[in-house]
């Protein structure tokens, strides 16, 4: 006891803590780190409601933040993340989540227009769902504007979405002035 209350004790402890933690790291920047391998890609609902005892919401939201990192994830390509899948599975899981919803309708005929339609059956659903946001119906409104030029589903949509409780008066005046410009580059500034 007494060892460690001297002045030279306590730098032994110290320097042999300093040690330990130094060996610690160096064994540790040795191992060899293998990527995570993403299993949310291939999951079914059926599969996930199976195995994940009645937490749904918890595996929805688990599955969204995956599917974003995935996002962010260099390297592999927009056909191979199976994005319209994926979201169709947090969709099924938690139907009252609405951000995948939105994602799906902006930016997967963005990256993949051959799953335009799918990005639309998904958005169309999650408008039936969740009739109290407005963001699904913009967002499908300006996918009809910007990827399909469909001026009359745009309308249409844009309109639902102005109609919609919540929305901000800028762009519930934006969508309730959808078609009033006269060619379609200042149209579409005006929506983004």
């Amino acid at each position: 006891v007494s060892f460690f209350k001297t002045t030279t004790g306590v730098w032994v402890v110290f320097a042999a803590l300093f040690a330990g933690a130094v060996s610690l790291q160096m064994l540790y920047e040795r191992q060899v780190v293998v990527p995570p391998v993403d299993v949310s890609t291939n999951l079914s609902p059926q599969v996930v409601r199976a195995v994940n005892l009645g937490l749904n919401t918890a595996s929805a939201s688990f599955l969204w933040i995956t599917l974003i990192q995935t996002l962010a994830t260099p390297g592999p390509s927009f056909e191979s993340m199976n994005l319209a899948a994926r979201t169709e599975t947090i969709n099924a899981l938690d139907p009252k989540f609405t951000y995948p919803y939105s994602f799906a309708t902006l930016v997967i005929p963005g990256f993949l227009p051959s799953e335009t339609q799918r990005a639309i059956a998904i958005a169309k659903h999650g408008i039936a769902e969740n009739p109290g946001d407005w963001r699904i119906p913009y967002y499908l409104g300006v996918t009809y504007h910007a990827v399909l030029s469909d001026t009359k589903n745009a309308a249409l949509y844009l309109n639902l979405a102005a109609n919609t409780p919540g929305m901000p008066p800028a762009m519930r005046a934006t969508a309730l002035n959808y078609g009033t410009r006269s060619d379609i580059r200042s149209q579409t500034r005006e929506i983004w």
